[in-house]
């Protein structure tokens, strides 16, 4: 809740991740990359593991912003600490060797999911309707979608779009979702419903 209380839980994660290893519980840490959880942490007896899926810095290029200087440096700490890192995507992989000057991944898990062998028919689906799933923040591009709305509802008279996902606060201060909803302009408000 604090500004710097990210301190301790940083220090708690290693003590407890430390603990886990020396009882002989883990054989390896695979963790994401973001926010540099890492960083500073002696080398252990298991190989860390970190998953490319988007960190700060990742997503502060895509947006065309400079990533928070602390933040990057752990995120890079982390990085020459893992005994390896994956990615989901080629692009990600990509861009991420050249933000934090990397070797190639040592692999690329794009789903790790087997799809069903079937995709069952969706006869009653609406072809008017958009659902977004995620957190309300920019870098999960739900902003961009909101000013496209207009031109959604202007060309699909009678679409809806339910938002499903946690709202946060802007790094302007305030709610994102009322930051959105102050986008929609007034005659199009009653088509996006923000479902939480």
């Amino acid at each position: 809740p604090s500004r710097f209380g990210w301190i301790p839980a940083w220090r708690q994660l290693y003590s407890t991740v430390r603990d886990w290893i020396r009882a002989g519980e883990v054989d390896l840490v695979e963790a994401p990359d973001s926010r540099g959880w890492f960083a500073l942490w002696p080398r252990q007896p298991v190989p860390l593991v970190l998953r490319s899926s988007g960190s700060n810095t990742y997503f502060a290029h895509e947006m065309g912003r400079r990533p928070n200087a602390l933040t990057h440096w752990m995120e890079a700490d982390s990085y020459r600490r893992a005994d390896a890192w994956i990615a989901q995507t080629r692009h990600s992989a990509a861009l991420t060797q050249r933000l934090f000057n990397l070797p190639s991944p040592d692999l690329i898990v794009p789903n790790v999911i087997d799809p069903p062998d079937e995709v069952p028919a969706f006869s009653t689906r609406s072809t008017s309707s958009v659902v977004f799933s995620g957190t309300l923040t920019i870098k999960k591009g739900v902003e961009s979608l909101i000013q496209a709305w207009p031109q959604v509802v202007d060309r699909v008279p009678g679409a809806m779009l339910t938002l499903y996902g946690k709202d946060t606060e802007r790094p302007e201060g305030g709610s994102m979702r009322r930051h959105l909803a102050s986008l929609l302009p007034e005659r199009i408000r009653p088509s996006v419903v923000f479902a939480g």
